[in-house]
């Protein structure tokens, strides 16, 4: 009688009784259905195509009709007749994946082949004659479905050669391939071309233009072929490039016809060697920026900047024409190169770039407080100062406000900055003529504009000159339009006898400040001669004693409205100046070449040679380019704090300047010194706080407030609530299906 209440042990494992876990049985391998899709109807066909063209695109044509790919996996023109033509034809899925080297790597590779049984045959019906096709089905059936979409196989997605054509030209012009693609599917709503593909095709594009050329072959070729005046320096004792230099011709005759303001400014993450870009800028009389050259220089140094501007002065037909002023960063090679080189000329620091600086020290040493705001307030002053009285007793004062507390500001702007009060002091600068530039602004913009069409920065140095050259010829254009419209286009406000003398033969931009200084000399009297200095046209003082304005009181600068009528120079390859003798006359370089050659021995004619064939056939240049720098990773020491997080590689933002990483410290630091807020929590009987949130008029009406969790149920949470449901809030199920049976 007891023995019938005993359970045995299997039992106890079947009701769940016992405590002992059984052995976990792995579970089945998972195996694919065994599929067998039979397609011959749709193939079999006892049409005669006339080419086997005919027969391939038919077949191509039903097999993506019915969702699949069917591609040529075997064939045979026949040769001379000593064979049999055919051509086999196979779905994409055929075939078995072969491992290319090591089977194990498997890791990141995939595959689409499944050995699918599917063939068909085409020959001609007549031996040696390559018409009259037919076709046979020598397997029909399909081991897998059809596809769903056909995006994403490579095959029908292929370019045709109309779109091939069309690519080739966005691509030329810089269209990105995202806007290709839409292109491409706005003319045709049927194409299944995806990103990768137009990756694809400009990547062979650009294989194909460059051929078997070396990259510095190929750039030194484009170069010559667009008439481009450039210089290269290569590393001492090697073959590779150092230093690059590339003008434009139309941007040879802008800086002769305007020489007299020159910025210059490196900008960062244009190719994938991070060799720096020096862009050198200038204005015109229509106040458009132009690209008077492009210069890759490998370091930053006072020698390479030297050779940069020596390439630039080399430019000028009249070297008395050297540039009036030129604008930089605090750049101490750039100012020690630019002392050596253009020892007259009137040197500016960027404004801009000073007072970001100083600002940025303001933070860190003053703080950012009230007292903050008026030393930075003190310190506009001393810049705006308008003598050198003024100025060194707004300085005072300013060192008089910080020298107890903050002597370490005081010490950083007189050190830094004031050692250089000549280069952006107002005292000083408004002494120069330097046509309203004193910051690098030009510059950056120029580099931004560079960039946007750049995308990224792991592209080679011609990338980065195809890039340059398209900007470059765009701008001219630009120019060229406002020089007409300053010429046939003016203002209404600008038809009055006042300026008949200039109207048409300055550009509007000048008509513009002449306006506006006369305006102000009618609003607000006096006169500081201000633009008289800076942009050489008639101040205040001058304007009031004007019936009409003459045309000799206006800067050569303003009245160039074009460039044609400057002779373009050309370089002389000994001093890297321009020669005073005749520029066609070469005779004299000849004679003197054929007697250095004549002098020297066998290995010395085999150098000129090279040298000489590298000028007329840039295609055999023995110049190579640097080696791509591979950021590798590291192991970080026990001590050592994780790095912050880096840019995408590829990125073209630039890395954060200092007064940007003070920024970004302060405002770390004023986040980490508040205490967190804490939010505000709402009793569920709290109904002041509910009550609120509805109009007047219902709350008679209301008699039960109730707060329920925002989970996408509060509706029926706060029903089932109020229903008063055993199980409260968590009730709402039931209301829910109440409401669906009601509403059935």
């Amino acid at each position: 009688m007891t023995e019938s209440f005993l359970f045995h042990e299997s039992q106890l494992i079947e009701v769940g009784l016992n405590n002992a876990q059984p052995e976990e049985v792995p579970p089945p391998a998972f195996v694919p259905p065994c599929i067998s899709i039979d397609v011959s109807h749709l193939f079999t066909t006892d049409q005669i195509f006339p080419t086997r063209d005919d027969l391939i695109n038919w077949v191509h044509g039903i097999a993506i009709e019915n969702g699949y790919v069917v591609l040529i996996t075997k064939s045979d023109s026949g040769g001379n007749g000593s064979r049999k033509a055919y051509v086999m034809l196979g779905c994409e899925k055929h075939g078995k994946y072969v491992p290319y080297r090591d089977p194990d790597l498997v890791e990141g590779t995939r595959t689409q082949k499944t050995e699918c049984p599917f063939r068909l045959k085409g020959r001609p019906m007549k031996n040696g004659i390559d018409r009259d096709w037919r076709l046979k089905v020598m397997e029909g059936t399909h081991n897998h479905e059809p596809a769903r979409s056909l995006l994403g196989h490579n095959f029908v997605g292929r370019l045709n050669s109309e779109e091939k054509e069309q690519v080739e030209k966005m691509s030329k012009s810089w269209v990105p391939p995202r806007k290709m693609l839409l292109t491409l599917k706005e003319n045709n709503p049927l194409n299944l071309t995806t990103i990768s593909q137009i990756y694809g095709a400009c990547k062979r594009l650009r294989k194909s233009l460059r051929g078997s050329l070396t990259e510095m072959q190929h750039l030194l070729k484009k170069l010559d072929g667009d008439k481009y005046v450039h210089f290269e320096r290569h590393e001492p004792g090697s073959e590779v490039i150092r230093d690059v230099f590339w003008a434009h011709p139309n941007a040879i005759k802008l800086f002769n016809t305007f020489p007299y303001v020159v910025i210059m400014d490196c900008t960062y993450k244009t190719n994938k060697y991070k060799i720096p870009l020096l862009e050198i800028v200038g204005l015109t009389s229509t106040d458009k920026t132009y690209s008077i050259a492009f210069c890759y220089i490998v370091n930053e140094g006072t020698d390479d900047y030297v050779w940069a501007l020596e390439c630039m002065k080399s430019l000028l037909a009249d070297q008395a024409m050297l540039p009036k002023v030129i604008v930089t960063d605090r750049d101490l090679a750039l100012l020690s190169a630019a002392k050596q080189s253009l020892p007259n000329t009137s040197h500016l620091l960027c404004l801009w770039h000073i007072n970001k600086c100083v600002l940025a020290k303001c933070k860190l040493y003053v703080g950012t407080d009230d007292f903050a705001e008026l030393v930075m307030g003190k310190w506009g002053e001393v810049v705006d100062a308008a003598t050198v009285e003024e100025f060194e007793v707004q300085w005072m004062q300013l060192f008089n406000m910080c020298k107890d507390k903050y002597s370490n500001f005081t010490s950083y702007c007189s050190t830094t900055w004031l050692v250089h009060k000549e280069k952006f002091a107002k005292e000083w600068t408004n002494h120069v003529m330097h046509f309203g530039t004193t910051t690098s602004n030009r510059a950056e913009g120029a580099h931004a504009s560079l960039k946007k069409m750049l995308r990224d920065c792991k592209g080679d140095l011609a990338t980065s000159w195809d890039a340059s050259h398209s900007l470059t010829c765009n701008r001219h254009t630009e120019i060229l339009a406002s020089f007409e419209r300053s010429i046939h286009r003016i203002d209404h406000i600008f038809m009055f006898p006042f300026y008949t003398n200039i109207r048409g033969f300055v550009s509007n931009k000048c008509l513009q400040l002449i306006d506006d200084e006369h305006i102000r000399m009618k609003s607000y009297g006096g006169c500081d001669c201000l633009l008289r200095e800076t942009h050489g046209l008639p101040c205040g003082c001058e304007l009031a004693g004007y019936e009409r304005i003459p045309y000799e009181s206006i800067h050569p600068f303003w009245k160039r409205l074009s460039w044609e009528h400057v002779p373009e120079p050309v370089a002389d390859t000994i001093s890297n100046h321009i020669c005073g003798m005749n520029h066609g006359d070469m005779q004299p370089e000849v004679e003197a070449l054929t007697h250095y050659f004549s002098s020297l021995d066998t290995g010395g004619q085999s150098m000129v040679r090279r040298k000489l064939q590298a000028i007329y056939c840039p295609e055999s240049s023995s110049l190579c380019t640097p080696e791509v720098q591979i950021r590798s990773k590291r192991t970080l020491k026990a001590n050592e704090r994780k790095p912050p997080k880096v840019k995408a590689i590829g990125s073209l933002t630039r890395d954060p300047s200092g007064f940007e990483h003070v920024d970004r410290e302060i405002k770390e630091a004023k986040k980490a010194s508040q205490p967190p807020k804490k939010k505000k929590r709402v009793k569920k009987s709290d109904t002041s706080y509910f009550m609120g949130h509805f109009p007047s008029f219902f709350h008679p009406y209301i008699h039960t407030v109730q707060n329920v969790e925002d989970d996408g149920n509060c509706g029926y949470r706060a029903i089932a609530a109020l229903l008063g449901l055993p199980s409260g809030e968590e009730g709402w199920p039931c209301v829910r299906e109440a409401l669906i049976d009601e509403l059935d």
